[in-house]
């Protein structure tokens, strides 16, 4: 009761910035209506090394934050040697493995071409990532709560945000990208009108969405100091770097981007406010 009333009252000393937040996302969601195809022609730029490689390399902090965050659930939830019988585990450490192999195969191409390989690299992950649970078991290095809630807070926030709202809406929005339009942009379409399932999915962008997925990271950094206030600003450079970097690029749209990032900032900050909650109870 007491730390939900310190919730509250962070929230309302906080509701000012808030609201200032709030607002500049509405304005600029009113002004992307009138130029987001103006913003589209005077940024983009094909040749661009910087957002070529946003296109090739933005989801990969987003992949490993996912990835560390379903290991430290896979390794807090080692009790004892019966968990070789869970089969949900056993998914689990699967599912993380091709993860990991597929954040492998962004960083270095070439690292495998047969799929034999591929199979060969996955068991090796699979492999490598059980013996560093059961070395971090005999060492009893067990995940502490900034680390679960970290993971937990991650995994929610790719679920909400880059895997339902982006992938949910892509489809039924039907956007073209600036990319395809027409050379008259006739086909072009503002983000407040759906054109359903068209097989265009501008709207809104999966990318930045990932790109954002490294918020999470505030959560293992000291609550004041210097190192915070440079990694977090690392972290919202980064975030900005490849939602700007999208729009360059002619995959998106300015709104595309900054639908994606309110619905980041949005998920993010209820979870955080739910898990300090949740953990203020079992105290």
């Amino acid at each position: 009761m007491y730390f939900s009333q310190e919730i509250t009252k962070n929230l309302r000393e906080k509701r000012p910035f808030l609201l200032l937040l709030f607002g500049i996302w509405i304005l600029l969601a009113l002004v992307f209506i009138f130029f987001d195809l103006q913003i589209s022609i005077v940024l983009v730029d094909y040749n661009s090394h910087w957002a070529k490689f946003v296109a090739l390399y933005g989801e990969v902090p987003g992949h490993i934050v996912i990835s560390i965050s379903i290991f430290i659930l896979f390794a807090n939830g080692v009790r004892n040697t019966k968990w070789l019988d869970n089969l949900v585990r056993i998914i689990v450490l699967i599912i993380n493995s091709v993860l990991i192999v597929n954040i492998l195969y962004a960083l270095f191409p070439h690292i495998a071409d047969e799929a034999g390989e591929v199979m060969v690299m996955t068991g090796m992950v699979m492999i490598c990532q059980l013996v560093a649970v059961i070395q971090l078991k005999k060492a009893d290095l067990n995940p502490g709560r900034k680390h679960i809630d970290f993971a937990k807070i991650s995994l929610l926030l790719a679920i909400i945000n880059p895997l339902i709202f982006v992938q949910t809406i892509k489809i039924i929005w039907g956007r073209t990208r600036f990319r395809d339009l027409t050379g008259d942009y006739y086909d072009y379409t503002p983000w407040f009108i759906p054109q359903g399932v068209t097989g265009h999915k501008s709207f809104p962008s999966g990318h930045t969405a990932m790109g954002w997925m490294v918020l999470p990271i505030l959560l293992l950094l000291p609550k004041i100091g210097k190192r915070r206030w440079i990694v977090q600003g690392m972290i919202f450079l980064w975030g900005l770097f490849v939602a700007v970097g999208r729009i360059v690029i002619g995959a998106h749209y300015a709104s595309d981007a900054l639908f994606s990032t309110g619905i980041a900032f949005t998920a993010y900050i209820y979870l955080i406010s739910e898990r300090k909650q949740d953990n203020s109870q079992k105290n």
